[in-house]
């Protein structure tokens, strides 16, 4: 899957600037917005190799676990400050998402500032979410950026790789844009990954964050201050032209 997806993402290249900024999707990324909060108790993550296997032999999974309430552990601002601070834990998990029934977003720019306070193993920023088991993600881990696709609960992973190591105590602007099926990361201004699924398999859902450690002795510390999910929309041909005619 990986050698075919490299192969055919030269012929999917679209640069993003033919769509624009439109309106916020959301009022606030704060504590008033619909978002779910699970941590390593949930069942899809204590059972989640079962839970895979029975998915991959075509067995449907079906459990109810209502979410759970915000631990001290974490704190959302009224303005969309994500503040983490978990103890180390042999399998830690601190999983965030805003409820896809109220935030079906197809196309849609996603800004964030981010700062990791220890060196804790992976931090997820995933986008078109649809469950646990299906969505689209960037992964940082260990000093690289990962475009990765969970689908049906099974990983298709580093799809793309780039070195992108984030310091500890410094802050990030990333942006996560999602234009049909192509998809952008960007870190402080700089084009980091260009992706695509040809497939267009989740062409709506919400963003989610996900951090996790397993090690036992590193916490989970990070800030993550949610800026705004704005939707886009294709520029006008004319408008483009236009554009490009001044340019040159």
């Amino acid at each position: 899957m990986r050698a075919k997806y490299r192969a055919l993402k030269i012929f999917h290249r679209s640069p993003s600037d033919r769509w624009q900024a439109a309106h916020p999707l959301l009022d606030s990324l704060g504590s008033a917005a619909p978002w779910v909060f699970y941590d390593e108790t949930w069942a899809h993550v204590v059972n989640r190799w079962e839970f895979r296997r029975a998915l991959a032999d075509g067995k449907p999974v079906t459990v109810t676990d209502p979410p759970r309430p915000l631990p001290a552990e974490v704190r959302i601002s009224p303005k969309g400050l994500i503040a983490v601070d978990g103890a180390a834990a042999p399998d830690k998990w601190f999983y965030l998402y805003l409820d896809p029934q109220s935030c079906s977003w197809s196309n849609y720019s996603w800004k964030l500032r981010l700062r990791r306070l220890s060196d804790f193993k992976e931090l997820q920023l995933a986008f078109r979410y649809q469950d646990f088991y299906n969505r689209y993600r960037y992964r940082f881990q260990d000093g690289k950026l990962c475009f990765d696709m969970v689908v049906n609960g099974q990983f298709r992973a580093d799809l793309s790789v780039i070195s992108c190591p984030l310091e500890i105590g410094r802050s990030y602007d990333v942006e996560i844009r999602a234009v049909g099926s192509r998809f952008e990361c960007w870190v402080d201004g700089r084009l980091m990954s260009r992706d695509y699924d040809p497939e267009n398999r989740f062409p709506a859902g919400p963003i989610a964050v996900i951090l996790w450690e397993d090690d036992g002795v590193t916490p989970i510390r990070a800030e993550l201050a949610l800026q705004t999910v704005t939707e886009l929309i294709a520029t006008p041909p004319r408008e483009r032209s236009s554009s490009s005619a001044n340019a040159s």
